[in-house]
């Protein structure tokens, strides 16, 4: 059997860069790469590790296939600095369960472990108790990150010490980070009135409210109200989304501050719906999938437009995982 890995690369365009993989079987993490190229990139397929870290002495032993296509709810890697990065997963192991958690609660337990790289010593570990089995962990750069337990979040420094921050006493329905770490987003309900809910005799969306809490006074910035749950990935200057033109395959991505206020971004023929993720605060990066293949290619634009480089892979993994360091070269 293979053992779960960390893979390191050392890659040597534009400076020294580090990127991170955990290799699974059917499966891979891998980090944003290099930015600053204005060239397109192929990965070689005889590429070697300069380092490897073995995982299974921490007590991972992967994923099985019932739980990769929800493994961002299981597994996490992140950037902490330039020489650790921060491991957490399910070990999969027998607990005792807290005599206050009701039987609605789905508890788990996540290991975190922080790890030297390329040595892959431990410099701290802790175990995290959790009430459900939703995402729960968000980098916030500076070697911090926002851990949610349920609708209470805290911040985690690169002691893997906790404070908390906030307590919702409404149900979060969603939790989301801008790119460059500034502001939390928090999506809850809106509560109607009973009147209004009586006169209603057709189905409807529920009206939902988003928060933009800036992570060091964690005062309201901004507020949006929508109809339906959405997931907005965001910086602290804008949001982008992605539409569907009525010809064919074509998708149009755009970026801008508010629903009227967008730029356009770029236009991309694809099987399926683009995935939008900022790599740093005036980067982007589109995923999409080819239209008569399985492969599946990555480029990133600054937001002005401005192609930088693009990769190719031979299939669209279950989801993309990009891991970027914080400042957006790797």
């Amino acid at each position: 059997m293979e053992w779960p890995t960390i893979a390191v690369w050392i890659r040597q365009s534009c400076r020294r860069t580090r990127i991170l993989g955990v290799a699974l079987p059917s499966f891979f993490l891998i980090a944003a790469s290099c930015l600053s190229s204005q060239a397109q990139q192929t990965p070689s397929t005889n590429s070697r590790p300069d380092a490897e870290i073995d995982l299974s002495v921490l007590g991972f032993r992967g994923l099985p296939p019932s739980a990769r296509l929800a493994a961002q709810a299981n597994l996490s890697l992140d950037f902490v600095d330039d020489d650790h990065v921060l491991l957490t997963f399910n070990p999969k192991k027998m607990f005792t369960r807290r005599p206050d958690c009701p039987p609605t609660h789905d508890d788990r337990i996540i290991h975190a472990v922080l790890l030297s790289v390329p040595d892959g010593k431990v410099a701290r570990e802790a175990d995290w108790y959790l009430h459900d089995h939703e995402r729960y962990l968000w980098a916030l750069g500076s070697g911090r990150f926002l851990l949610r337990r349920q609708n209470t979040l805290y911040l985690v420094d690169s002691d893997l010490h906790e404070k908390e921050l906030v307590a919702s006493p409404q149900p979060l329905l969603w939790i989301g980070v801008t790119a460059d770490g500034k502001e939390i987003i928090t999506e809850r309900k809106v509560a109607e009135s009973p009147d209004k809910t009586k006169a209603r005799s057709t189905p409807f969306k529920q009206k939902v409210q988003l928060d933009f809490l800036d992570v060091d006074t964690m005062t309201v910035r901004l507020t949006i109200k929508s109809e339906g749950k959405v997931q907005l990935d965001a910086l602290s200057t804008g949001f982008a989304d992605v539409v569907h033109s009525r010809i064919g395959k074509v998708w149009l991505v755009r970026f801008g501050p508010t629903a009227t206020q967008r730029e356009n971004i770029t236009r991309v023929r694809s099987q399926c719906v683009p995935d939008v993720v900022f790599l740093s605060a005036n980067t982007i990066m589109v995923g999409r999938c080819a239209v008569d293949s399985p492969d599946y290619s990555v480029s990133a634009f600054t937001l002005t437009g401005h192609f930088l480089w693009r990769q190719h892979w031979k299939e669209h993994r279950y989801t993309p995982r990009m891991k970027r360091s914080e400042d957006g070269t790797r």
